[in-house]
């Protein structure tokens, strides 16, 4: 259940996949807790939704912001 073997995978491939993208939340999610997925899906939704296939209000993303930022703060070294 080791982050460690999605990202070797992803440095020896020299980029990341989405299926990557998707395993290391699910580990992720084993490790620190099911808001990470929760997270992930807020992020997922509005990049797609928000971004590229329509335009999101301010106070729709403002709402959502939060989650963008706290698997950041996961990933940041401690």
């Amino acid at each position: 259940m080791r982050l460690t073997e999605v990202t070797g995978e992803v440095e020896r491939r020299g980029r990341w996949r989405i299926d990557d993208l998707f395993e290391a939340i699910s580990r992720l999610s084993r490790m620190h807790g099911e808001d990470v997925g929760r997270w992930w899906a807020t992020a997922w939704e509005l990049h797609v939704w928000g971004f590229h296939e329509a335009k999101a209000a301010r106070s729709y993303v403002a709402e959502r912001i939060k989650d963008v930022g706290n698997p950041v703060k996961l990933a940041e070294p401690t």
